[in-house]
């Protein structure tokens, strides 16, 4: 903290006057939907991964393209809700 050269603290603006600095909002959770497009992700690329270490590398640089697509709906979805 700061100090004057009296020795007193040096209050930010707004705790001088009084005024009292809101509380952060509390994080909130994620809606099932949420949880089905992260998981649907997910296990797309867990496949993409598999696909391409088993040697099917085109599969799984297919598969692997889904991954954003999937987020993008779900990020999609997720914004009509709140209309």
């Amino acid at each position: 903290m700061a100090r004057t050269s009296d020795g007193d603290l040096l209050l930010p603006p707004a705790l001088e006057h009084g005024h009292r600095v809101p509380d952060k909002e509390p994080p909130t959770m994620l809606k099932r939907s949420a949880y089905t497009f992260l998981f649907a992700a997910l296990l797309s690329l867990v496949l993409s991964i598999y696909l391409w270490f088993s040697g099917q590398r085109e599969e799984g640089q297919f598969v692997g393209l889904w991954v954003p697509s999937i987020l993008a709906l779900g990020v999609l979805f997720g914004q009509g809700k709140g209309r």
